[in-house]
């Protein structure tokens, strides 16, 4: 038995992706250390995870402010899901910087992870990075990972998503974590709400 306390920080908690991946762990038993600086996301999202013991809100954006991962460390693990994501009505407006705050989000990230090395690193990517023509109809075959290249995402969105994605891949490859993967999130243009 080890006395060291099994964390999982979560970016993105207070969004509806984040808070129910937050949920989740913490129903396994996990501290859950969760990080968001309530752009998109809401309190509400998370109020019902605010009353554990075993549940830590941290306000703070994870692109310039530094002090939310000041304990993490190699025994912990990190779940990156904090992006730019607004709808596509707001990505299309808006495609420069939502590249560009994203691919600043993604860079913390990287480079936290690369610094504090934590036991997994997970990150939360898009069929938006797919090539736009097999993002054209909801009737199209499912998508697989050999589909992903080369490359051809239809917005800024979906390259600075495939860029993050890439990101897990090299760390492991590299040796900086324990385990590293990327997760998709796949929905299709007629969903309203999950």
């Amino acid at each position: 038995m080890t006395d060291v306390e099994d964390r999982v920080f979560v970016t993105g908690v207070a969004g509806l992706i984040g808070s129910n991946i937050a949920r989740a762990i913490h129903a396994t038993g996990r501290t859950v250390i969760g990080i968001d600086n309530l752009w998109r996301g809401a309190k509400r999202n998370i109020q019902d995870l605010a009353e554990s013991k075993r549940f830590q809100f941290r306000h703070a954006d994870v692109a310039t402010d530094h002090a939310w991962y000041r304990d993490m460390n190699s025994s912990d693990r990190l779940i990156h899901v904090a992006d730019i994501v607004a709808g596509i009505g707001y990505v299309f407006s808006n495609e420069w910087g939502v590249f560009q705050k994203n691919l600043a989000i993604n860079s913390s990230v990287a480079r936290i992870a690369n610094e504090v090395r934590p036991q997994q690193l997970i990150y939360l990517g898009t069929a938006c990075s797919y090539p736009k023509e097999l993002q054209r109809s909801v009737e199209s075959s499912k998508l697989s990972e050999r589909q992903k290249f080369p490359a051809d995402p239809e917005s800024g969105y979906g390259w600075s998503k495939l860029i993050g994605e890439i990101t897990p891949e090299e760390f492991w490859k590299g040796g900086k974590c324990l385990e590293s993967r990327s997760a998709r999130q796949i929905t299709d243009a007629t969903t309203q709400s999950l």
